[in-house]
């Protein structure tokens, strides 16, 4: 076929010789991407595709990757197309001929396939946590939990209610809930090597929701200590260490806090430091033998302030003791120095605080009588000390008592109302021993004396008290006696063979029980719940006062009532001058 040339091209010849050259150097450009992307195609999976890519299919990867190395169309001339017509040139398998798109699908770009599904997982993750760490704060805040339990509160008042729950729950410093405190000055937590001196603590705790620091122990106060969860607080309680001094001015006092030993007194050193301790109540006790006088003596120190003192600085007294408690204990403080023998006793050399008070008590079985206190710091070698209990009964009450008594039953005798029996006895007409005496007295007085006949009257006389022993904190054990004068008056017997004229006397003795009934003229002094006389013991004046007796609620006796009278009556005849004639 006639190719039509420009006349000042060259020869056929060597436009053919140029398009082969040019033909082949496209081949084997198509070739090697051909064999470079079958190369990498025919490589393992573990080499084609890391574990940390997406992963999508290696065909299509393939694809793209061919796509992407297809050469470039070469430029043939016009002339080669038109010779070369109806004839397609040999192309190594698989390679894309001109003109054409591969029939492989073509995935996505790798780098934007990764970036979308990454950021979208963290902007929700980022929103759940929002959400979730809201929701949390709130309900936290407001006291409620919908899981029932919580990781970690989410500020200062819900922790201290959270502290607050667990003190309750356990003892005091207890090792369950040490974890809680923390030093103040090192910020280290508390140990239970810190706490060999443990003081005494309120047994449970409570706070105001409004008032953060209600409820804290003295000494302590909420610090934040961390955080948690990146969000959350971390509160705990923030112990001010103190410092605590004991001070003697004798040599070989044992020393002691809360039992534990903290040393003993020397003349080199009369100060026993105790640093670092946890704030709180100390029973402080010195203990020893002082001019062959065994003492023991306690006081108790708060410290909460930083530094604290338990001073023993001890004077010697000497005094005389008086008291109407009889067999009393004598107390300078809380230690015991001896025992009342009879209602007095001399104390020679004893030592004591100077800040001490003085008293005596006694312990019933149903609570405690103690007399009004004086300070040691007031009484001098040699002087006489009177501490009497203001609510005993005296013996000038329990005389007007019973003679009150006798007054009621020798009007009952001869018929005339007890209109005021409850001044006497307690509960009136219906105690149990007015009804006694008016079962021997009117009801059952047939011949107790001269068989047969029947007094004319009865008169009761010299009604007296024996003893009185206090048997109880309001009560009394009183031995008392009276006398009943039986009169026959020209009485007939009921036989009627005799008549009988004049008297015969008796003595009863009797033991009644007697109770400390307030409500007299005289009460005015009061009485603790313990039997202590609470405006007594403010009284400063070694010697008690001189008119205690007089004006003391147990010198009067409308403040005591008669409540029951002893089955075991002792009877004894006096006189016996009735004399008998015959109707005859």
């Amino acid at each position: 076929m006639h190719h039509g040339y420009p006349e000042e091209a060259e020869s056929p010849v060597g436009d053919n010789e140029a398009l082969a050259a040019d033909e082949a150097d496209a081949n084997s450009e198509t070739t090697a991407a051909d064999n470079t992307a079958h190369d990498f195609a025919a490589q393992p999976a573990s080499i084609a595709r890391s574990d940390d890519e997406p992963s999508w299919q290696d065909d299509e990867f393939a694809a793209a990757l061919f796509s992407v190395a297809q050469p470039e169309e070469p430029d043939y001339p016009e002339s080669h197309h038109d010779a070369d017509a109806g004839r397609q040139p040999s192309l190594p398998p698989g390679a894309v001929m001109t003109g054409q798109r591969s029939q492989a699908r073509v995935g996505r770009p790798l780098s934007r396939h990764f970036t979308l599904w990454t950021w979208s997982g963290i902007i929700l993750a980022a929103i759940l946590w929002a959400a979730g760490s809201a929701g949390y704060y709130f309900l936290n805040y407001f006291g409620a939990s919908p899981t029932g339990f919580s990781f970690y509160w989410t500020h200062q008042p819900s922790e201290l209610n959270r502290y607050i729950a667990d003190y309750n729950m356990h003892e005091p410093l207890s090792d369950e809930t040490l974890h809680w405190y923390v030093w103040s000055d090192t910020g280290k937590p508390v140990t239970p090597a810190d706490l060999k001196y443990k003081p005494a603590l309120p047994s449970s705790l409570a706070a105001s929701a409004s008032i953060p620091r209600s409820g804290l122990l003295p000494g302590t106060r909420a610090q934040r200590t961390g955080t948690q969860y990146l969000l959350f607080p971390r509160y705990q309680i923030a112990v001010t260490p103190q410092k605590l001094e004991l001070q003697t001015d004798a040599q070989g006092l044992a020393l002691s806090v809360v039992g534990s030993d903290a040393g003993t007194s020397d003349p080199g050193s009369t100060t026993l430091s105790l640093d670092h301790v946890f704030p709180g109540s100390y029973d402080v006790t010195a203990k020893g033998t002082l001019n062959q006088v065994q003492i023991d003596l306690k006081q108790t120190v708060t410290a909460t302030t930083g530094n604290a003192q338990a001073d023993f600085a001890l004077q010697f007294v000497t005094f005389h003791l008086y008291s109407n408690i009889s067999n009393a204990d004598v107390y300078v403080g809380d230690s015991k120095i001896g025992i009342l023998s009879g209602g007095d006793y001399k104390f020679n050399q004893i030592p004591a605080l100077a800040g001490q008070r003085l008293h005596v008590q006694k312990t019933f079985g149903d609570g405690v009588v103690k007399t009004k206190s004086v300070p040691v710091s007031g009484i001098t070698d040699g002087s006489s000390i009177y501490l009497d209990w203001d609510q005993e009964l005296t013996q000038n009450a329990a005389n007007s008592l019973f003679s009150n008594a006798q007054t009621i039953l020798s009007n009952m005798s001869g018929g005339y109302a007890a209109d005021d029996a409850a001044s006497v006895f307690d509960g009136g007409t219906g105690n149990s021993a007015y009804a006694r005496f008016m079962q021997d007295s009117v009801t059952d007085i047939k011949s107790p004396i001269l068989d047969g006949f029947t007094p004319s009257s009865i008169a009761f006389n010299g009604a007296t008290v024996n003893t009185i022993v206090q048997s109880g904190v309001n009560t009394y054990d009183v031995t008392w006696s009276m006398t009943w004068d039986f009169n026959f008056s020209h009485v007939l017997n009921q036989a009627g063979t005799q008549y009988a004229a004049g008297d015969f006397v008796q003595n009863h003795r009797y033991v009644s029980q007697v109770a400390y009934v307030p409500g007299g003229n005289a009460s005015i002094e009061g009485t603790a719940v313990d039997g202590s006389n609470e405006q007594g013991d403010q009284s400063d004046g070694p010697s008690g006062s001189d008119d205690a007796e007089t004006y003391a609620a147990g010198n009067d006796p409308a403040n005591f009532r008669i409540t029951s009278l002893d089955d075991d009556i002792t009877i004894a005849n006096i006189t016996n001058d009735v004399i008998l004639r015959s109707t005859d």
